[in-house]
């Protein structure tokens, strides 16, 4: 929750390096809810370094270990190359599997891309 906070200094003043530790100690923990936050301070460059093969690596983490967020993220990552190679099959079953999950998002991209959302192969079932 304070990293939260750091990040839109609500409440405290902006600290975005600060944010980023507890995020990154929080998926240390475990946390799958982090995964996000960590990727996303990544992809950014806020609080760290911008490293998009870290922030893809993080949001593929989190996406195997089921986080929404993430496995929207993922697709995006693969979709458009940042941090990863393209993948156009892959970006496309990471949002099939979020969207059948129920992320909005993921069923928005499917739908503008007219993707049947029966259409997941084994690379995202892992």
């Amino acid at each position: 929750l304070l990293g939260y906070c750091y990040i839109g200094g609500d409440g405290v003043n902006r600290r975005p390096a600060e944010a980023a530790e507890l995020f990154k100690r929080a998926v240390e923990g475990g946390n799958a809810s982090a995964y996000y936050n960590l990727g996303a301070r990544y992809a950014k460059g806020s609080g760290t370094s911008k490293d998009p093969n870290e922030a893809s690596r993080v949001f593929r983490e989190g996406a195997e270990r089921g986080s929404l967020p993430c496995m929207v993220a993922y697709g995006q990552c693969l979709e458009i190359g940042f941090g990863v190679r393209r993948d156009l099959s892959q970006a496309r079953d990471w949002m099939v599997k979020a969207a059948q999950a129920g992320d909005a998002n993921a069923r928005a991209w499917c739908e503008k891309k007219k993707v049947p959302l029966e259409t997941v192969s084994a690379t995202a079932e892992s």
